[in-house]
């Protein structure tokens, strides 16, 4: 699987062996969000921003169909994509600019939200999984989690949302609260550093503060 689609950014920071931030992103908002850490004073990382990815395919566990009239099917290639991520993309990456991180934290919004959560069933390579306002409606994701082993390497998990998120007439993304709060109680059933935070507003507003929030959290709470 070659990807020479996608766009990547990288900030780094002054040691190699700070923790790497991998975060998958609907646009090209590396600078914005770097600028949102700055100002949440985040303890400091080496940062890489991916977009311009296949957003309804990459980052989906399995297919499911369209879930308005001006959407398209998810084609469920998460699997693929997390397999390129971790194969090729993050060791050429890592050895290109010589970065030797002690953890890895992995980070999304939305869709990039489920995937980060998902990795963390997937792998053992990330240490603290961020899902900003996550797309935790997606049919079959809780049954999935109850049915299958969290990677020990996973210490802690952020979990958020905006609170107009739920009040959509899309039936199929009404339980994203309820299902989120019911993947907070099934974390801390187990055990594992667990915050969810309530944001003012709908899906689309404040995204890249949110983001830097989750990660900025996660930063601070990974050991």
């Amino acid at each position: 699987m070659e990807r020479d689609d996608l766009t990547l950014e990288t900030f780094l920071g002054s040691d190699p062996s700070l923790p790497l931030v991998v975060l998958n992103s609907y646009m090209k908002d590396g600078a914005a969000i770097k600028e949102e850490l700055g100002k949440l004073q985040a303890p400091e990382a080496n940062l890489v921003v991916i977009s311009n990815l296949r957003w309804d395919d990459d980052l989906t566990p399995w297919p499911i169909e369209r879930i308005s009239q001006n959407d398209t099917p998810c084609q469920g290639k998460a699997d693929e994509y997390l397999a390129y991520l971790l194969e090729k993309l993050l060791p050429s990456l890592e050895g290109n600019n010589g970065l030797k991180p002690k953890v890895r934290i992995i980070a999304g919004y939305s869709l990039g939200g489920l995937f980060a959560l998902y990795a963390g069933f997937k792998t053992d390579r990330f240490a603290s999984l961020v899902s900003a306002s996550g797309s935790l409606w997606y049919p079959g994701f809780l049954d999935f989690a109850r049915k299958n082993r969290l990677s020990p390497t996973v210490n802690s998990v952020y979990l958020s949302l905006g609170d107009k998120e739920k009040k959509t007439k899309n039936r199929i993304l009404q339980p994203v609260e309820d299902n989120t709060l019911a993947f907070r109680r099934f974390l801390e059933e187990k055990g594992i550093k667990t915050i969810f935070e309530m944001n003012h507003g709908n899906h689309f507003v404040d995204g890249e503060r949110r983001m830097a929030k989750g990660i900025a959290w996660a930063l601070g709470n990974w050991r």
